[in-house]
C-alpha cells in the first residue's frame, strides 16, 4: 500500500503526525497485508489504530465519510 494514501487519510481525519495515534497508523502500515485496494487497507489500519483511542464524534463523521468515498469509488 502507498504510504501516500494512509498520510492523506490521516491528514483528513486531522490527525496530527506527532501523535501515538499517527505513529500507530503508520507501524500498522508495515505490518498490514497487501489488500486489493490500497484506500480500504487505510481506513482498516485507521480504524485498527483507532481501536484503542475512540473516535471523537467529528472524527468518526469524517471517517464514515472517508470510507463512503472510498466504496462509492470501487462500484
Amino acid at each position: 500500500m502507498k504510504n501516500s494514501t494512509l498520510i492523506y487519510c490521516l491528514d483528513v481525519l486531522k490527525i496530527e503526525k506527532d501523535t501515538e495515534l499517527y505513529r500507530k497508523a503508520l507501524e500498522l502500515q508495515k505490518d498490514a497485508k497487501e489488500d486489493i485496494n490500497e484506500w480500504i487497507s487505510a481506513m482498516k489500519i485507521i480504524a485498527n489504530a483507532y481501536s484503542s483511542y475512540g473516535f471523537s464524534q467529528s472524527q468518526l463523521s469524517d471517517f464514515l465519510t472517508l470510507s463512503a468515498k472510498v466504496i462509492e469509488g470501487n462500484n
